[in-house]
């Protein structure tokens, strides 16, 4: 099936529009984590405390990990820890999107602008492919931190938490590297055939 030049122009127009979009809610989510992140430091213990109010057993998830929970062994859980564990991964978060995002966004551009092999082009996928490999363990391991303080606050005992790489992200991440090496390829290929006409 082969796609209009048109087409393919307008469909990354619209993608460019998501990617702006993402790009910049990615942005405010930074903002304002690391905003609340540091607030947390200057507010006292006791607007933290969870009060005793729930009722029966309450199940928690935290990435594939599910239990349950008998509320009436906890009193007066203090979220203080749970928030400066969870305000700087949602940072790190945000800020890998944010990489990944607006790369995105400048690739689509180009495209849009009749210039898809522009030499910038495999620099923004190299960027890509690299964030994508790092974020294959740190991702990881933020989850298991995450876990680590849910089971800290409370004070859940004989569980595990195993820590792997996201191997699909790795694999993710070496493929986009070698898509870098095909656009650097084939922008020296355009700028070939620029220079001889």
């Amino acid at each position: 099936m082969k796609i209009s030049k048109a087409k393919l122009k307008s469909l990354s127009r619209i993608l460019k529009v998501f990617f702006d979009i993402l790009f910049w809610a990615s942005v405010a989510s930074v903002a304002i984590s690391s905003l609340f992140f540091i607030v947390t430091f200057f507010i006292h213990e006791s607007v933290f405390i969870l009060p005793k109010a729930w009722e029966g057993h309450t199940s928690i998830t935290v990435g594939i990990m599910k239990f349950n929970i008998d509320p009436n062994l906890y009193d007066n859980i203090n979220l203080k820890h749970l928030l400066q564990t969870m305000l700087p991964m949602i940072i790190v978060l945000s800020s890998i999107f944010m990489i990944v995002n607006h790369n995105f966004r400048l690739i689509l551009k180009t495209v849009a602008d009749n210039r898809p092999f522009e030499r910038n082009n495999a620099k923004r996928l190299f960027i890509i492919g690299i964030v994508l490999i790092i974020s294959s363990v740190v991702l990881k391991f933020i989850e298991a931190r995450f876990a680590f303080a849910i089971i800290d606050m409370l004070k859940i005992e004989n569980i595990d938490v195993n820590f792997t790489i996201d191997g699909a992200m790795l694999l993710t991440g070496f493929l986009i590297l070698i898509l870098a090496g095909v656009f650097q390829y084939g922008s020296y290929l355009q700028e070939e055939y620029d220079t001889t006409l």
